[in-house]
C-alpha cells in the first residue's frame, strides 16, 4: 500500500530528494548564476557579483557544493584567488603580496582541491589593484613537480609582450589537458618561448584541437611545431605571413580534422598555387591576401563543403571583387552560409555576413535590401561608415528587428544626427461588437487629387518602403527580440558631437534601442570610434531596462 494519500504523487521529501540529485537541473541553476567566460565581454562588477552567488549557493547544502564551486572557479584572468588560499602567499607592510615559507602537503591538497576546477584562464598583467612580487610565480613553479591546473582546456594570452609582464610565467600553465591555445601581439621576443611552449605541450602528450597565433615575426621553425598536433581542429596565424612556406601549408592540408582555417599570406614569399594543397574537411576558412592570390588558392583546396568564407583584401578592384564572388558562389553556392565580402543576395540560408575595409555610403535601402534576402541571418557585421557619408537611421534597426527574427549580433553606422522622441505604442484597440455593413459605409469613388499633391505624392514612391517607428503594438511581430550585441560603426563630426552632446538625444536613442531589443546585453563602438559616446548609450539602455523590470515587479 503507498504510503502517500494518492499513489501517483511522490511526498514533499522524496521530491526534494529527486531535485537535489538530478544533476542536469543542479547544473542549470548554477549556469544561470554564472556570468560569460569571456572576459573581454563582462563588467568586473557582474563577474565579482556572480562568483559571490556561485560562492554561496555553494554554502547551501551539499548538493550544490560541486556544481555551485564548478561554475565559480572554471574561469579566472589572474592567479590571486589560488595563491590566497596558501597560508604563505601574505602581504608586506607595503601591500605587496609575497610568498614566504613552507607550504604543508595538506595545504596543497586544499589548492588542488579548488584548482583542479579551473577549466579556463586568461594569462595577463596583474591588474594595478593587485601587486604580486614575481618571485612569486618562480617559487611556485620551484615547488610544483605537477601542473598547477591540472584540468586547464584553454588558455588566452591576449598580450604576451606587454611591458611589466612576465612573460615566461606562462610555462606555469603547462599541462597535457590543454585543447586550445591562443597567443596574441607575439614579437620575435616570444618566437622562442612559443616554440619551447608548443613543443613541450606535445611531449607532454597535450592534444591541442585549436591553436591561434597573432602577432609578428614568427619563424618558420616555430611554426613547424603547430603540424605534430594531428587532432587539430582550429587553426587561425596573422602576421606571420613572411613564416608560411608552401611545404608547411600542404603537411598542414594533410590534418584530416582540420575545420576552420584563418591564414594571413601578407608578405609570404609564396607564389600563386598550381597545385592542390588538401584540406579535404575544412568548412571555415579566412584568408588575407590580394584576391588574385586567393582566386589562385581556392580552387586548389578539396573540401566540397565549406560553410563560410572570408576574404581581407587590401587592395582590389570592382572586377576582382566579382570575379571572385562568382568563383566562390559557383563552387560552394549551395554549402556556404557566411561570406564576408559583398552582399550575396540569392543566399537564402546565410547565417553571418561581414563586410570590411570599405569605403562606401550606406542607406536605410541597402540594409532593407540585405535583411529581406537573409531573414536567418544571425551575425550582420557592417562596415565603418564615417559622419560625412549616407549612413542609416533608426529605421534600419527596426527593419532589422521585424524581418532577422533570429539576429544576434548586428554591426552598423546608425546616423543618430535626427532621432525621433520616443512615444511608447498604444496597446491594440477592441475590435467592435458589430462590423459595420457596407451600407453605412461611404466610399468616394471619384477622389479627385489636385496636380500639386499629386506631384508630392508621385515624388514620395521609393523603390523600398522603410518603415516608421515605433511599429503598432498590435503586430505580430512585436515580440521580443533576442539580439544581444549592437556594435556602433561610426562616429560624428566635431559640429555633431557639440549637437548631441546634451544627452537626452542620447537618451532618446536609448529608449529605442531598448524598446526595439529588450534583450540586448552588450552596446560598444568600432575600434574605439566615439568609445564613450556609446559606453554612455549601453549605460542609458541597462538603466533603461532595470526600470522595466521594477515596473513589472510593481505591476
Amino acid at each position: 500500500m503507498s504510503s502517500t494519500p494518492f499513489p501517483g504523487l511522490l511526498s514533499t521529501s522524496q521530491s526534494v530528494v529527486r531535485f537535489h540529485s538530478n544533476p542536469d537541473i543542479l547544473a542549470y541553476i548554477c549556469e544561470y548564476l554564472s556570468y560569460d567566460q569571456d572576459f573581454d565581454s563582462v563588467e568586473q562588477y557582474e563577474l565579482e557579483a556572480s562568483r559571490r552567488n556561485l560562492a554561496a549557493l555553494a554554502l547551501t547544502c551539499r548538493a550544490y557544493l560541486e556544481p555551485a564551486l564548478d561554475c565559480r572557479w572554471r574561469a579566472l584572468d589572474n592567479l590571486y584567488p589560488l595563491f590566497r588560499i596558501l597560508p604563505a602567499f601574505v602581504a608586506t607592510p607595503s601591500k605587496t603580496h609575497v610568498l614566504r615559507g613552507t607550504i604543508s602537503p595538506e595545504e596543497w591538497a586544499r589548492f588542488d582541491w579548488y584548482a583542479r576546477r579551473v577549466k579556463r584562464f586568461c594569462y595577463s598583467r596583474d591588474p594595478n589593484r593587485l601587486d604580486i612580487a614575481m618571485h612569486v610565480y618562480f617559487r611556485i613553479a620551484q615547488l610544483r613537480s605537477t601542473p598547477l591546473l591540472p584540468s586547464l582546456r584553454h588558455l588566452y594570452c591576449p598580450w604576451i609582450s606587454q611591458s611589466d609582464f612576465l612573460i615566461s610565467g606562462v610555462c606555469l600553465f603547462l599541462s597535457p589537458s590543454l585543447q586550445s591555445l591562443e597567443f596574441c601581439k607575439i614579437t620575435s621576443i616570444e618566437d622562442k618561448l612559443t616554440g619551447t611552449f608548443l613543443h613541450t605541450l606535445h611531449a607532454d602528450g597535450a592534444d591541442l584541437e585549436s591553436i591561434v597565433l597573432r602577432g609578428e615575426k614568427l619563424t618558420d621553425g616555430t611554426l613547424d611545431l603547430v603540424l605534430p598536433f594531428s587532432n587539430l581542429r582550429t587553426l587561425e596565424i596573422d602576421g606571420m605571413g613572411p613564416a608560411i612556406e608552401l611545404a608547411w601549408l600542404q603537411e598542414l592540408g594533410r590534418k584530416p580534422k582540420l575545420e576552420e582555417l584563418a591564414l594571413d599570406f601578407t608578405n609570404s614569399n609564396i607564389e600563386p598555387l598550381t597545385q592542390d594543397i588538401g584540406f579535404p574537411n575544412l568548412k571555415s576558412l579566412m584568408i588575407t591576401a590580394s584576391i588574385p592570390f586567393t582566386r589562385a588558392f581556392l580552387p586548389h583546396i578539396t573540401s566540397t563543403s565549406l560553410e563560410t568564407l572570408v576574404a581581407i583584401s587590401s587592395q582590389d578592384t570592382a572586377s576582382q571583387r566579382t570575379g571572385f564572388i562568382t568563383d566562390s558562389v559557383d563552387r560552394w553556392g549551395p554549402c556556404l552560409q557566411s561570406f564576408a565580402i559583398a552582399p550575396l543576395l540569392p543566399l537564402r540560408n546565410l547565417r553571418e555576413f561581414r563586410l570590411e575595409g570599405y569605403i562606401l555610403n550606406l542607406t536605410d535601402e541597402n540594409v532593407v535590401q540585405l535583411a529581406m534576402a537573409w531573414p536567418r541571418i544571425t551575425k550582420l557585421l557592417l562596415p565603418y561608415v564615417s559622419g560625412d557619408r549616407t549612413r542609416p537611421t533608426l529605421n534600419s534597426l527596426v527593419n532589422l528587428r521585424d524581418l532577422c527574427p533570429q539576429l544576434k549580433h548586428v554591426r552598423i553606422p546608425i546616423d543618430i544626427t535626427d532621432i525621433p522622441s520616443f512615444i511608447l505604442p498604444r496597446p491594440p484597440l477592441s475590435p467592435p461588437l458589430f462590423p459595420p455593413s457596407p451600407s453605412s459605409m461611404e466610399v468616394d469613388l471619384n477622389p479627385t487629387i489636385s496636380s500639386s499633391s499629386a506631384h508630392t505624392a508621385q515624388s514620395s514612391i521609393v523603390p523600398i518602403p522603410t518603415l516608421t517607428v515605433p511599429l503598432k503594438s498590435n503586430s505580430p511581430l512585436d515580440r521580443q527580440h533576442g539580439l544581444q550585441r549592437l556594435t556602433m560603426a561610426t562616429e560624428d563630426d566635431q559640429a555633431h558631437e557639440d549637437r548631441f552632446a546634451d544627452a537626452r538625444n542620447l537618451v532618446q536613442f536609448a529608449r529605442h534601442v531598448d524598446h526595439l531589443f529588450p534583450r540586448i546585453q552588450y552596446i560598444t563602438g568600432l575600434h574605439h570610434h566615439d568609445e564613450e559616446r556609446w559606453a554612455q548609450l549601453h549605460e542609458f539602455v541597462q538603466a533603461f531596462r532595470m526600470l522595466r523590470v521594477l515596473a513589472s515587479g510593481w505591476a
